[in-house]
């Protein structure tokens, strides 16, 4: 008897240790939001990828990637465009906060949600209606960050939704970068135009509710 309550509390613990959430989830999900607002959701990751994107920021070096959270048929989708590794899955994503922090595969060491001021109810719409004709897309990650290209990162996925429901309000600045060799052979030119991913936090019309950051 006392050999079958301990496998019993056994199996509960590894339960429960496998299905435990990031810390990161502790201090930064959907509690935060108002569900008639739109928000700005960034990480940052101890991966060679997050690092790299990071290094390309102009002020705050935390943040390598970029969503936008809306709440949608009554649930917070985070729509963010990503290099998907597992080419079962969409470089299109629609995550929800445990998806989008996932711990044990993005090493996540920054997190914070930023919210969109000043939005009126007509361009909450016109921003949902313009994120579901990306998702119906077949959008490809942009590995070659170009402007003039088809495909998108992140960070110019954003700017192409908000800047389509306010170009006076939502008009951030191309940023130019000259590359490193090292940079450059990867990239296969010398100076780099783009939307890094902290642009949108420089913008007086987005500001920071939580922020989260590993120890």
């Amino acid at each position: 008897m006392m050999q079958i309550r301990a496998l019993i509390v056994l199996l509960i613990t590894t339960n429960l240790s496998c299905t435990s959430k990031s810390p990161v989830l502790d201090i930064i999900n959907d509690s935060l939001l108002n569900t008639q607002k739109v928000y700005l959701v960034f990480r940052g990751t101890n991966t060679k990828e997050g690092y790299l994107a990071s290094n390309f920021n102009i002020k705050y070096k935390k943040a390598s990637h970029v969503g936008i959270a809306v709440f949608i048929n009554n649930k917070w989708k985070i729509y963010h465009v990503i290099n998907s590794v597992d080419k079962e899955k969409k470089d299109f994503r629609a995550s929800d906060f445990i998806t989008f922090f996932n711990d044990s595969e993005e090493n996540i060491k920054h997190a914070s949600v930023w919210e969109i001021n000043h939005l009126r109810n007509s361009e909450r719409i016109d921003l949902i209606t313009e994120i579901k004709r990306y998702e119906s897309l077949p959008i490809v990650f942009d590995k070659s960050f170009s402007l003039d290209s088809t495909k998108l990162y992140c960070s110019e996925f954003i700017n192409n939704v908000l800047f389509k429901i306010n170009k006076n309000k939502f008009k951030f600045k191309i940023h130019k970068k000259k590359l490193n060799s090292i940079q450059s052979k990867i990239l296969k030119r010398d100076t780099l135009y783009y939307y890094p991913v902290d642009v949108f936090q420089l913008n007086r019309n987005i500001n920071i509710i939580k922020e989260w950051n590993s120890n």
